[in-house]
């Protein structure tokens, strides 16, 4: 069962560094580093991980890890902050770390996890914000592979699949004898490039 953290409404705030912007927080920094980093870290780290749970429906052992590395990105990145950044909220700036450390996890472990389909690993199968995130991803990995096939594979693949060309415009636009080897290199290409898919233990089915 998930460890859930307090209810940040139920927890106590530091109401200055909820509302504070990056440009005051470095000039905070120049007083009392150590002790405002320890306020930082105390004010927002249940709601952090709080709101990583309920969105993400990640595990409170990730929304934890995923906490502490958005902090350590932030105090690296205020360093080099330009006039624009220097005006967007902290807590803002700080969930947003998160949400993109959160979303790199999820998809490296999904590349990892070589048994499952992309889709369907068990801590977002439920969220549909990380599905649509690692549908993207599955679409880039495919066309990676894609790029593995020779160039008539991929030529004809995309002729019938993307551009909807019926196999007569195949046979005039690739010069091909007839209908009967257009079908054949269609065949042919779709095997070629499921081989490859299969050899990487992926799921996809766009190809029929």
């Amino acid at each position: 069962m998930k460890e859930v953290p307090l209810d940040p409404k139920d927890s106590s705030k530091d109401l200055f560094l909820d509302n504070i912007t990056l440009g005051q927080l470095c000039e905070q920094l120049e007083n009392n580093p150590s002790k405002l980093w320890d306020d930082i870290y105390r004010t927002f780290r249940n709601p952090f991980i709080y709101r990583a749970i309920q969105k993400y429906n990640c595990s409170h052992e990730t929304a934890s890890d995923i906490f502490h590395d958005s902090l350590e990105a932030l105090y690296v990145n205020i360093k080099t902050l330009n006039t624009k950044q220097s005006q967007a909220p902290l807590k803002a700036y700080l969930y947003k770390i998160g949400d993109y450390k959160l979303i790199n996890f999820f998809n490296k472990k999904a590349l990892e996890d070589r048994k499952t389909n992309l889709l369907i690993l068990p801590e977002f199968l439920n969220n549909p914000y990380f599905l649509d995130e690692l549908h993207h991803h599955q679409q880039l990995l495919l066309d990676h592979l894609f790029c593995q096939l020779d160039q008539s594979s991929q030529t004809i693949l995309r002729l019938f699949y993307f551009k909807n060309y019926c196999l007569d415009a195949i046979v005039h636009t690739m010069n091909y004898a007839n209908v009967n080897v257009a079908k054949t290199r269609r065949l042919q290409a779709v095997r070629k490039l499921q081989k490859i898919i299969q050899t990487k233990h992926i799921k996809y089915e766009i190809f029929v």
